[in-house]
């Protein structure tokens, strides 16, 4: 909800400002000087601003005619760089996923703007801007680590075009990958594993509960035991699931 501020000054004069309610959003409230006195010319600003409400409370920043004689009667939208984009999608990502996808859409955006640079007009982004990014990793990434980097890109450029910086979403499409089979120690590779006189028997128990309860070996390392459970945090599960493993007493002993 847009208002119309009546406000004094240290000297006693009146002034008009507009307030964007932020408070459904729980953010801070968003205040535009109307750089007048008059209360008609701060109507007629204040429907500007109102016309606009939705645009601001997307973080869209505007170029108010009243405010910039450049605008020659017109207000404009200020245009934000990639890099200016970026920085406040990862602010905002900080707060709703886990530390390591933070990390992880840090090192997307770094891949991103090592292509298209920090400088570039984010509406410049389109299709063949895609092709290009997947050209210039071609052969210096796995098509694996193609596709995460796309992913990234994608979750920022569908944020970009929530908030109106850019009018159109990009295709992205990831490449397509053959699927290999689940790597795994076979019968014959286990077997030399608890025959070799260079491995202690503490380390061959180890293996043997990894290999009975299956689990990975972050898992075993950061879980805790509670009673005859070994308990994963959903923290540090692929899943993002707690999990709680029944040990037995051979396997509590170790």
């Amino acid at each position: 909800m847009a208002y119309l501020k009546e406000r004094k000054n240290s000297s006693g004069k009146t002034f008009y400002q507009s307030r964007i309610s932020m408070y459904k959003d729980g953010k801070k409230d968003i205040y535009i000087s109307l750089a007048t006195s008059d209360y008609d010319e701060a109507v007629e600003r204040h429907e500007e601003v109102e016309s606009k409400e939705k645009s601001l409370k997307r973080g869209i920043t505007f170029s108010w005619f009243w405010l910039d004689k450049a605008n020659k009667g017109k207000s404009k939208i200020v245009k934000k760089t990639i890099r200016q984009l970026i920085d406040l999608w990862l602010k905002s990502k900080k707060l709703e996923i886990s530390d390591k996808g933070y990390k992880r859409y840090c090192i997307n955006m770094d891949r991103f703007t090592e292509v298209v640079g920090n400088s570039c007009p984010i509406r410049n982004i389109n299709n063949d801007t895609i092709v290009l990014i997947k050209e210039y990793y071609s052969n210096r990434h796995t098509i694996g680590g193609i596709n995460n980097t796309l992913r990234g890109i994608r979750a920022f450029l569908n944020w970009c075009h929530k908030r109106e910086h850019i009018d159109k979403m990009p295709i992205i499409e990831l490449i397509k990958e053959n699927k290999s089979k689940p790597k795994a120690i076979n019968e014959g590779q286990w077997n030399a594993i608890m025959n070799d006189d260079m491995l202690s028997d503490w380390w061959k128990n180890v293996f043997k509960v990894y290999r009975q309860i299956g689990i990975r070996k972050s898992e075993g390392i950061l879980g805790e035991i509670v009673g005859n459970f070994l308990i994963v945090g959903a923290d540090i599960s692929k899943t993002k699931m707690e999990k709680e493993i029944p040990l037995n007493d051979y396997q509590l002993s170790i």
